[in-house]
């Protein structure tokens, strides 16, 4: 059966033309399901805040550092030749880009969890817009997949780097299936998460503190009005009965009833719920011993 192809589309140019900006941040989503939701741009900036904290890290959107330079490792395209010597494209070759951010030795240890886990991802520009795929009318990130290291030594000249490469999965999407919202976002300014350790004061297990699990500072102090609520936390697997008290001075949290079997902070959505939201952390789980 001959393959004729006549879905031509008319070629006259935008009134307002877009075109890819500058690429600052990576948004990185496990589970290739997930697509944006709302009817505006600011319905969709919410929903991608809602994703970052997210109760759950397979339907959590993940924020990678911020973009410091890129590489350009696609493929070429993919070509034969004819008996007669004719140059034929037979497809386009996939997109593979390794991008620079500041070298951060203990948090790219953390990054590396994600190498060789495909996902999807959405390119954040400096211009606020972002880079995604359009299919079924719903907006998903490419299909992708990151792979961190930590950099290079330096040798005094140059800054020090590490690295994301970051290999698409499916070398049409970001050709015929891209698109570009503008949806004003700044992106030194979105951030994923901090893991925050649970830490026990003492034996009576009624005292506890917060503290940076990354960089190990007590950062009680930051949340002690805003988590000084029942619903910032479970106490043996539910909220407390009663809310804890914060001492300024001896900067730690102080429950009615002493924990039987663990402690953590509420999740990241239940945390963002609150009538004052805490955003941008998420606690280990501290089990309690006899």
């Amino acid at each position: 059966m001959k393959k004729c192809s006549n879905n031509f589309q008319n070629t006259a140019g935008s009134n307002c033309r877009q075109y890819f900006d500058i690429v600052e941040k990576i948004l990185f989503f496990p589970n290739k399901n997930i697509y944006l939701q709302g009817n505006d741009e600011d319905d969709i900036v919410e929903d991608i805040e809602a994703k970052i904290q997210a109760a759950t890290k397979y339907n959590r959107c993940f924020v990678f550092p911020l973009i410091k330079g890129l590489e350009d490792n696609s493929e070429d395209l993919k070509t034969a030749q004819t008996g007669y010597g004719d140059t034929v494209i037979l497809a386009d070759g996939k997109q593979n880009y390794t991008f620079q951010y500041l070298q951060d030795v203990e948090l790219t240890k953390r990054l590396r969890s994600f190498n060789n886990q495909e996902g999807r991802v959405i390119l954040v520009c400096s211009d606020g817009s972002i880079i995604c795929e359009k299919k079924d009318n719903k907006i998903y990130g490419f299909l992708a997949t990151p792979y961190f290291r930590q950099g290079r030594l330096p040798n005094g000249n140059d800054l020090v780097v590490s690295t994301i490469n970051l290999s698409f999965s499916d070398a049409t999407a970001m050709e015929d299936r891209v698109t570009i919202l503008d949806l004003g976002l700044i992106p030194s300014e979105i951030d994923g998460l901090k893991d925050i350790t649970i830490q026990m004061v003492g034996s009576d297990k009624k005292n506890f503190k917060l503290i940076d699990t990354l960089t190990g500072e007590d950062v009680t102090s930051a949340y002690g009005t805003l988590l000084a609520v029942v619903g910032g936390w479970l106490v043996d697997g539910a909220n407390p009965g009663t809310a804890p008290t914060y001492d300024s001075v001896n900067k730690k949290f102080t429950f009615t009833t002493a924990a039987t079997t663990s402690v953590s902070l509420a999740d990241p959505a239940a945390l963002a719920a609150l009538s004052t939201p805490v955003l941008g952390i998420e606690s280990d789980v501290l089990a309690i011993t006899a």
